[in-house]
């Protein structure tokens, strides 16, 4: 399987990596499909997606993060959920939101993936991230692919 990496100043957060690239003409560099996983999940739980994704969004390399916070066996984005999040949930999802726009402005450099083709998907509490970093990021629409 693909093993978890520690973050790094590029990719501040638990991660892994798949460069496979099925799908990828090799013209250039290829693309970068990031994915952020549901509450009690982790960076290994939608691998699986990844992969059949990937050829979709051009032969991207997966990148797949893990959440800050434990909850059961696995890791959260926030408190509460996403139908109910905590009241102070807030001030987590600002600070996982600024933390992947951060990625996606070094992570293209990082593992050599085209800086104008990444692309964000999230299941659950990762799709309420990414809907915060879309809307956080608007006026850097460069920043997104879809």
């Amino acid at each position: 399987g693909v093993r978890s990496q520690e973050p790094t100043e590029a990719i501040p957060f638990v991660h892994a990596i798949e460069r496979k690239c099925a799908g990828h003409s090799n013209a250039g560099k290829p693309p970068l499909l990031i994915i952020l996983h549901g509450s009690g999940d982790d960076e290994q739980g939608l691998l699986d997606i990844g992969r059949v994704l990937a050829p979709a969004c051009g032969g991207a390399v997966i990148l797949t993060l893990r959440g800050p916070l434990p909850r059961g066996y696995g890791f959260c984005w926030f408190e509460g959920s996403s139908a109910s999040p905590a009241p102070d949930a807030e001030a987590s999802i600002a600070e996982a939101a600024a933390s992947c726009i951060q990625l996606l402005q070094s992570a293209p450099h990082a593992l050599n993936t085209d800086p104008v083709r990444s692309y964000l998907l999230g299941h659950s509490q990762g799709a309420a991230i990414c809907w915060a970093v879309a809307l956080s990021a608007w006026p850097r629409a460069d920043l997104l692919r879809g």
